[in-house]
C-alpha cells in the first residue's frame, strides 16, 4: 500500500478512466455475449487479466507495464473487434495510459506498436473502417497520454 500513497490525483483519475472502461467492457460482452466465439466466462476472465495483470505490473516496472498492457488489453480489443466491428475504439483509453505511462525511449516502440500495428490488425480483422481513421484516432490520444509528461 506505500505505493498508492505516493500516487498524485492524475494516477487516480487514470486509474478511474481504467476501471470504468473494463467495466464498460465486461457489461458489454455480457450483453453481447450471443456474438461471441469463445465461452463467456473466458473472455470475462480475459478482461480481468487485461484490467488487473498491467496495473500490477505497473507498480514494478513500466516496460512490463507497456509490454502486457498491448498485449492482453490490445489482443482482447481485437478480439472483439473481430467480433464487433464497432469495438476498435475500446482501445482508445489503453492506448493514452500506454503514452501516459511510457517513460524515456519506450516512446520509440510504443508509439509505432499503439498507433500503426494494432490499427493495422484492426482493419486486417475488420476491414468495415479506415485505417487512416483508426491511426488519427490512435495517434491523437496517443498525443494526450504524452502530454501528461509536459
Amino acid at each position: 500500500m506505500e505505493m498508492v500513497k505516493k500516487w498524485f490525483w492524475y494516477d487516480w483519475i487514470m486509474l478511474g478512466l481504467r476501471l470504468i472502461t473494463s467495466v464498460s467492457l465486461i457489461l458489454t460482452t455480457i450483453r453481447f455475449q450471443a456474438g461471441i466465439a469463445l465461452p463467456l466466462w473466458i473472455v470475462i476472465l480475459w478482461e480481468i487479466a487485461a484490467f488487473s495483470i498491467p496495473w500490477v505490473c505497473l507498480l514494478l516496472n513500466y516496460k512490463y507495464y507497456l509490454f502486457t498492457e498491448i498485449l492482453l488489453f490490445g489482443g482482447l480489443c481485437v478480439h472483439l473487434t473481430s467480433l464487433f466491428p464497432e469495438a476498435f475504439p475500446s482501445f482508445l483509453v489503453s492506448v493514452f495510459l500506454i503514452a501516459a505511462n511510457s517513460a524515456r525511449l519506450s516512446y520509440h516502440w510504443t508509439a509505432p506498436a499503439t498507433v500503426l500495428v494494432i490499427p493495422g490488425i484492426f482493419y486486417v480483422v475488420s476491414p468495415n473502417y479506415s485505417y487512416w481513421l483508426m491511426v488519427i484516432y490512435y495517434g491523437l490520444a496517443y498525443v494526450m497520454g504524452f502530454a501528461f509528461h509536459l
